[in-house]
């Protein structure tokens, strides 16, 4: 009985250490060349996002916390790149469910490797 209490607990914080990493997502090295943004204040003035490539040159605006422009561009970033995955699995929805590849002297079928007659 303690044995299977043990094997619960431990199933329980497994669990929970799951949902907390899901929750927190993927996270980078705080280290040079990870950061998301540029900011730049002489000898010219420019704030650049690494991610999306915007750029805006008024720095006073974006320190005071104007970040509508940086939000459009990921957002719109964001938005292409689902078309794109969209894209490519209606692709892959429309390929039939057994594929024959023909290479060298062999057929390849999904399963398996068959020699050609």
């Amino acid at each position: 009985m303690k044995q299977l209490r043990a094997k619960l607990i431990e199933l329980k914080i497994q669990q929970h250490a799951e949902k907390i990493s899901d929750i927190k997502g993927v996270q980078m090295k705080i280290e040079w060349g990870s950061q998301i943004r540029s900011y730049v204040f002489m000898p010219y003035q420019m704030v650049k996002d690494t991610r999306t490539g915007y750029e805006t040159s008024q720095i006073d605006n974006v320190m005071d916390g104007d970040l509508d422009g940086f939000l459009n561009a990921y957002l719109t970033q964001l938005q292409k790149s689902h078309r794109r995955a969209e894209k490519v699995n209606a692709q892959k929805a429309r390929l039939p469910a057994a594929s024959f590849f023909r290479r060298k002297d062999l057929w390849i079928f999904k399963k398996g490797i068959y020699k050609n007659l």
